[in-house]
């Protein structure tokens, strides 16, 4: 099942996104929930993908810290180069200031967050955003189209962010 989101943007334009089904997404989740439950950091972890990036996950990683949790998403099973990466999901114990020159955004439940799109110089820089919850902090980083408009880029991720759930 298909899942199309379309948002009227502040710039008067249509931004329209595809998501894939949150039962596919529970799918790509499956094979790392049993570890990074183990954390001492609640795990939240999204309903919600866009469509384009969920088809080309092909190997998923999790990792538990002292700290807190992390989970990647690879498009190759060769992880040795961030390259491969897609994106990635982490929550910490350590409340840490996000990288400066970040966009302020509000999550659901009138949670503030922090927004910095791709950025490139002799290499990308994924989009990210943080916010903290509960003394906890979290972040989204997704490898997207760096030609792909601000707006969009943030609102993807805010979509994310607002569709994270509590892993139990």
């Amino acid at each position: 099942m298909k899942l199309k989101v379309c948002l009227f943007a502040i710039t008067y334009s249509f931004a329209c996104f595809s998501y894939g089904a949150e039962s596919a997404i529970q799918e790509v989740f499956k094979p790392v929930i049993a570890k990074v439950k183990t954390s001492k950091t609640p795990v939240y972890l999204p309903t919600r993908l866009p469509k384009d990036l969920l088809e080309k996950i092909n190997t998923v990683r999790g990792y538990i810290s002292p700290n807190g949790y992390g989970v990647s998403l690879y498009y190759r099973d060769d992880i040795i180069s961030f390259t491969t990466q897609i994106g990635s999901f982490k929550g910490s114990n350590k409340l840490k200031i996000p990288a400066p020159h970040g966009q302020k955004v509000l999550l659901k439940g009138q949670i503030a967050g922090q927004f910095r799109p791709v950025s490139c110089g002799g290499s990308c820089a994924p989009a990210n955003l943080w916010w903290q919850k509960e003394g906890y902090q979290y972040q989204i980083q997704l490898k997207l189209a760096s030609n792909m408009d601000e707006v969009k880029q943030q609102q993807i991720l805010t979509d994310i962010a607002n569709a994270m759930v509590k892993v139990e």
